[in-house]
């Protein structure tokens, strides 16, 4: 199931992923965690995100970097709000946002 237009992979892939690895980010695909790197992660249907969100070692990561609409920020916000150390979590982890969901 996807949300809005489905773009936001595209936009991924063609606009932000170029800028990282331009950065020097080491860009991985998949739900393993490897040492600097940055992991991206496509969600897969509703509350997706706030599930992966909300069990990540936090200590593993700088930032969140959501692709996406409006639904796929909410969900990552919930998703830090219901970790464990969600107040750790929220007041730690800068969440970036790349606009790529439905425009009316």
């Amino acid at each position: 199931m996807k949300s809005g237009k489905g773009k936001a992979g595209e936009i991924f892939q063609e606009k932000v992923q170029p800028i990282l690895k331009a950065a020097g980010c080491d860009v991985r695909f998949g739900m393993q965690r490897d040492d600097a790197c940055t992991r991206v992660v496509y969600t897969t249907g509703p509350n997706f995100a706030k599930t992966e969100v909300s069990g990540m070692a936090l200590g593993n990561y700088d930032a969140i970097m959501c692709v996406g609409g409006d639904g796929l920020v909410h969900e990552v916000v919930n998703g830090l709000a219901s970790h464990k150390d969600g107040l750790i979590a929220l007041k730690t982890l800068t969440i970036a946002t790349i606009p790529a969901g439905m425009v009316l």
